[in-house]
């Protein structure tokens, strides 16, 4: 909830943040640390850990 309030203030302004989940294999085989995007699923561990704020769906994220 605080990274979107940040998000508002940020609004047209280029962010990346960086993502830390628990990966089962560390190299994409598993899928344990895929998270959704507005480009369809990517893998922390190949595709990231760094992406643009405005590409997560934040809402589909699962944190816990």
């Amino acid at each position: 909830i605080a990274l979107k309030k940040q998000e508002l203030k940020l609004k047209g302004k280029p962010v990346q943040v960086s993502l830390e989940v628990r990966m089962g294999c560390g190299l994409g085989v598993c899928y344990g640390c895929t998270v959704k995007t507005k480009s369809g699923l990517k893998q922390v561990c190949k595709d990231g850990p760094v992406f643009d704020l405005d590409d997560i769906l934040w809402d589909e994220l699962n944190c816990f």
